[in-house]
């Protein structure tokens, strides 16, 4: 996992080379990738997506083509949501145990790591 703060984040959506590849692949994939698969439906796009986050990429990858993909705001919307919910779970699934805490604690090292 990469740490790409939201100005980093900004920068590159803002930039010309991803207006660039964001503009190509509207015109390549004017449709819903998710609709058109899943359910058959032909459904204008609306967002040009990162199959795999630039969280997870080095910065040279996040304008390969072959991670984006063109959905329309729904599915965009769930998959950002299912997401966002995945995160929290391994977050939460990392999470030491109460007696892992307790040892953390004795030797000082509790404030090291991230808690609930």
């Amino acid at each position: 996992m990469y740490n790409v703060d939201r100005s980093s984040k900004q920068q590159f959506y803002q930039s010309k080379e991803w207006v660039q590849v964001r503009n190509f692949k509207r015109v390549a994939n004017p449709y819903c990738e998710i609709c058109e698969r899943v359910n058959g439906l032909i459904v204008p796009m609306s967002e040009v997506d990162h199959i795999q986050d630039i969280d997870e990429l080095p910065r040279s990858r996040w304008l390969e083509i072959d991670n984006l993909q063109s959905l329309c705001k729904p599915c965009h919307s769930a998959k950002s949501i299912t997401r966002h919910k995945q995160k929290v779970k391994e977050a939460k699934d990392n999470q030491p145990s109460e007696e892992q805490k307790i040892l953390l604690k004795a030797f000082g090292l509790l404030g090291a790591i991230p808690t609930s």
